[in-house]
């Protein structure tokens, strides 16, 4: 869990939901899940006033691509191991060792958590800092904590 001026943020959020895994199985290799989340995901941010681009497949990490929000850049991550996984990091940040984080990331992930929890196609909703995801326990509800 980072922890930043009494922040903490947990940027990765597990959860079941009602979209299509997308796994695809072939003998010679095993295509990883999650494009129709990032999809979605990619809609429910652009409700928010962001850009989103398309996923694009990123082997076993699953689905990637950016969004753009008030002039900072996002990565996005969707896969589907055991569970649906989805990754929002600010890209903008230039020093990720100082866990400084721009107030314009924690209201996003805020707003996201909050509009993923309101829509019906997801459920069982975790946030956890990286170290804790597919660690079986169930996570925050809220990924930003120690902010208003």
């Amino acid at each position: 869990m980072e922890k930043s001026r009494g922040i903490v943020v947990r940027r990765c959020a597990e959860f079941e939901s009602d979209l299509p895994t997308d796994t695809i199985e072939m003998e010679e290799e095993i295509i990883v899940g999650g494009r129709s989340v990032g999809e979605a995901i990619g809609q429910i941010l652009e409700g928010l006033g962001a850009r989103a681009d398309p996923p694009v497949y990123a082997g076993d990490n699953g689905w990637q691509f950016q969004a753009y929000f008030q002039g900072r850049t996002f990565f996005c991550q969707a896969t589907h191991i055991e569970r649906f996984m989805f990754l929002l990091e600010d890209k903008s940040s230039r020093d990720r060792s100082l866990h400084r984080y721009h107030p314009i990331y924690l209201d996003l992930l805020t707003r996201l958590a909050e509009a993923l929890a309101r829509d019906p196609r997801f459920h069982d909703i975790g946030w956890h800092a990286d170290d804790d995801v597919l660690s079986g326990s169930p996570g925050a509800t809220m990924p930003v904590e120690g902010w208003p």
